[in-house]
């Protein structure tokens, strides 16, 4: 049998081993709570979200588009001329429409690359404003996009056809590239 004082020493010394229970400071839990959630928002900003890489590849070659001597590489109003030139060019079949009547006129095409994936570039005007049509071919390397984005005040409508993905971007109404979408993926006989 155990002396009382031995059971006294022991609870003391387990006392003195046992780390002393208090309660976190308010303070700092608001703290830790402010610093998650900077990192979180500063990882959203700083992280790349799926389909920006390409959303900003089109946005460049808009760009470089509008850059003196690099509009187009075939100039023309004449859809059986670029589309003649777009059939040289571009590995996969493209049908161009002709959308003057609906007020996209043609100005040309040039080649240009979206995320290292050759791509044609298709210049209409509308209202005195720009509008680009990128064409490139479905690929494993080739970015897939949001089917709509906005950068810099460029609205861009992206989507599929048959073996091709497309985006127009311009700093038109979002409504008029949303008009020319419908044009372009059902255009009149």
């Amino acid at each position: 049998m155990r002396e009382p004082r031995e059971d006294a020493l022991r609870q003391k010394l387990a006392l003195c081993l046992m780390p002393e229970r208090r309660p976190i400071p308010l303070d700092w839990l608001i703290g830790l709570l402010v610093f998650t959630l900077v990192g979180c928002a500063l990882l959203y900003w700083v992280l790349p979200v799926p389909g920006d890489q390409g959303v900003d590849e089109v946005l460049a070659a808009h760009l470089r588009s509008r850059a003196p001597g690099r509009a187009t590489q075939v100039e023309s109003a004449d859809p059986r001329l670029v589309q003649t030139w777009l059939d040289s060019h571009l590995p996969l079949p493209v049908t161009l429409p002709d959308l003057s009547q609906q007020g996209y006129t043609l100005i040309g095409a040039r080649l240009d690359l979206i995320a290292e994936v050759s791509a044609a570039c298709i210049l209409y005007g509308r209202h005195e404003r720009l509008l680009n049509l990128c064409v490139w071919p479905r690929a494993n390397l080739a970015p897939t996009l949001p089917e709509s984005a906005e950068r810099q005040g460029y609205w861009i409508l992206s989507w599929r056809q048959k073996e091709a993905e497309l985006s127009a971007i311009s700093d038109l109404d979002r409504e008029d590239i949303e008009q020319f979408r419908t044009l372009w993926t059902h255009p009149s006989p």
